[in-house]
């Protein structure tokens, strides 16, 4: 007698291979009985009245496949199987409420569990476009003394892993409308950023000609001081930042020539010191090098360095210099400006008679809802550049105001005044406010909501505006975005991303997935009760039957898994015909709703995605759901006793 898997180990992995099988065969046949049910009466037009077709292939797999994997006094697996389907169909309309049930269980998981999913990457896609996720914008820090000037933006533009860097400069816009002048907010950029940014044209395009070079500053220039060449001489005081994660030279004297006195590293945000001139040396300034004699005086904490040919590989046994009190303490010394990442003078010298002591703030965010916030500094009046581009992209909204239509309006004039405010400007003691003058319209956006108006950045940075409101930086991909942006934050700014966002809805439909999944889970649990019940009342009524298939041959492993069969073959068909109607009802939904979004928003929209996961997720519960309900109804069936059942009424 060959013997079976099931001879030689007898663990919980056989009947999980037993389940596997029946599983199979359970398919198998759905699927063969269906295609005979088509088959049969193309045959009956040719005049036969059985295709034999189910009769081949079972044949097939009995004497090649099945007859391995099973003992030879088992009834085959493959007649178990087609008498349990044969016994499930046989009562109709109990088969088809339990299936039902099972189907509206788990219908209702998809339709909830897929519409969560819809719903996010609804809510995703209108916040974030592929480009859009590997961006973050910088700002300065409220109350914090680094801005955003030139000498950053060329500091920022060195970072591995950073494709580009596009400032904004925000200001507040009087417009001259139809017998009113209309307050708007106005964003100075480049065409790159507006080719960069979910922007959408509905009429013309874009600006051009706007590029200039943002990083022609050299670190250390200043235009309000006459630098004294003596080496060594004081210039001002500074606030400064060191350059993070980089070990830094302290020289005894301002040339690299003299004695190292020790390194020192980034221990505080902001330290003070006194910039002063000393002896050339090698500055990088973009993607040149130039020479520069500024230099940082300064008590600096100082570490020896480690005795090794590869310097960063040994960044970990930086030891730090004691004083004789055996304390570290902060040593007189100068540092190179490459070795600084941002540097804000508390003093500007006079010079020819200014006054003494003008101290710079932060530079903080305009409110261009109300232009006249400023209202209190004296206001100079300027007049617009000869040289500018007076060129514009503006949105829907802003046509209204102007009286212009969507169709006319590009080639057409609007009359705009700017104001900026003196903190936007180096060493300004008055806000500046702009005569009205023409610009022309290049561009329309499909901003419906909101009056806004983008103009070439070069036009702000001829009327004098040296520091931006913010940066919009580009990664190289999206995973290289946390990086730079950890890097740019160390300097002492903040910054934001759609990405958190992202990460914040997908945290909340998570947790909302999971609600929708356990309120589905109830539905399930009730279907679950009732296939259940089926399989038990199926179990008393067949009671006899059972005795007698026990009396001509039939073992306990063939009672169970007739029963598994029934309870494994309804959860397959209630968990593909839940998937399916839970994937229509969604369907349906989206359709009701998206008909409603035509109308108002020119969008169709759609609630349901169903992911390959919540699939699987699916098919597995199916299963998991049908072998437990399944299974106390197959061991009552095996213990049965054949005399028992005989007799039994």
């Amino acid at each position: 007698m060959q013997r079976s898997i099931t001879n030689i180990i007898k663990s919980p992995f056989v009947f999980f291979i037993n389940l596997f099988v029946l599983l199979f065969l359970i398919i198998f046949l759905l699927v063969i009985n269906l295609i005979e049910k088509i088959l049969t009466p193309i045959a009956k037009l040719f005049g036969t009245e059985d295709t034999m077709f189910k009769k081949k292939i079972t044949s097939f797999f009995d004497k090649n496949i099945l007859r391995n994997i099973q003992r030879e006094d088992n009834i085959p697996k493959m007649e178990i199987v087609d008498i349990a389907l044969k016994n499930i169909f046989s009562k109709k309309v109990r088969t088809a409420v339990t299936i039902g049930g099972m189907a509206i269980g788990i219908g209702t998981i998809v339709f909830l569990v897929s519409t969560g999913y819809g719903i996010q990457n609804l809510i995703i896609s209108q916040f974030a476009v592929s480009n859009e996720l590997r961006q973050f914008e910088v700002f300065p820090r409220r109350g914090g003394k680094f801005m955003l000037d030139d000498t950053f933006i060329t500091k920022v533009s060195e970072q591995k892993g950073l494709e580009k860097v596009m400032p904004v400069i925000s200001v507040a816009t009087k417009v001259q409308g139809t017998g009113a002048v209309s307050d708007v907010p106005a964003y100075a950029v480049q065409k790159t950023y507006l080719d960069n940014t979910n922007l959408k044209l509905v009429k013309g395009a874009f600006y051009t000609n706007d590029e200039i070079n943002l990083t022609e500053t050299v670190k250390g220039a200043s235009t309000s001081v006459v630098e004294d060449q003596t080496k060594g001489n004081q210039l001002w005081e500074v606030d400064f930042a060191l350059m993070p994660n980089v070990w830094i030279p302290v020289y005894e004297s301002p040339d690299t020539n003299s004695k190292v006195l020790g390194y020192t590293n980034r221990v505080e945000d902001l330290q003070r010191g006194k910039k002063v001139m000393g002896a050339p040396y090698d500055l990088k300034n973009g993607s040149s090098t130039v020479k520069s004699n500024d230099w940082i005086s300064s008590s600096l904490l100082l570490w020896k360095a480690p005795i090794c040919k590869v310097q960063k590989n040994c960044k970990a046994t930086y030891t730090p210099i004691l004083g004789t009190d055996k304390k570290q303490t902060s040593t007189p010394g100068y540092i190179t400006m490459e070795s600084v990442v941002g540097e804000l003078p508390t003093q500007t010298k006079s010079v020819l008679g200014a006054s003494d002591s003008v101290v710079q703030t932060p530079v903080d965010l305009i409110n261009i809802d109300d232009p006249n916030a400023v209202s209190a500094q004296d206001t100079k009046k300027v007049t617009i550049p000869a040289d500018t581009l007076k060129e514009v992209v503006v949105s829907r909204a802003l046509l209204r105001l102007v009286n212009l239509t969507e169709d006319s309006a590009v080639g057409k004039s609007i009359n705009v005044s700017f104001i900026i405010s003196k903190e936007q400007i180096k060493d300004a003691t008055n806000k500046i406010e702009t005569e009205f003058s023409n610009f022309v319209i290049k561009g329309v956006t499909s901003d419906d909501t909101e009056a806004i108006i983008y103009v070439p950045l070069i036009d702000m940075k001829k009327l004098g505006v040296t520091y931006y409101t913010n940066l919009k930086v580009n990664a190289s991909t999206p995973d290289t975005l946390s990086t730079v942006r950890e890097t740019v934050e160390s300097y002492g700014y903040v910054t934001t991303s759609v990405v958190d966002i992202v990460k914040q809805i997908n945290s909340t439909f998570s947790t909302v997935r999971y609600i929708l999944l356990a309120i589905g889970m109830l539905a399930l649990l009730i279907a679950s009760l009732g296939m259940f019940n089926t399989l038990t009342i199926s179990l008393l009524e067949r009671t006899r039957e059972i005795g007698l298939l026990k009396a001509i041959g039939m073992n306990k492993d063939d009672v169970r898994d007739l029963f598994l069969v029934e309870s494994l073959s309804m959860g397959i068909l209630g968990g593909l015909l839940g998937t399916g109607l839970g994937y229509a009802l969604g369907k349906f939904v989206s359709i009701a709703l998206g008909l409603v979004g035509i109308v108002k928003t020119n969008t169709m929209l759609d609630l349901t995605y169903i992911p390959i996961e919540l699939v699987l997720f699916i098919t597995i519960l199916s299963l998991i759901v049908g072998v437990l309900t399944g299974m106390y109804p197959a061991r009552r069936a095996q213990k049965i006793s054949a005399l028992h059942a005989l007799r039994y009424e």
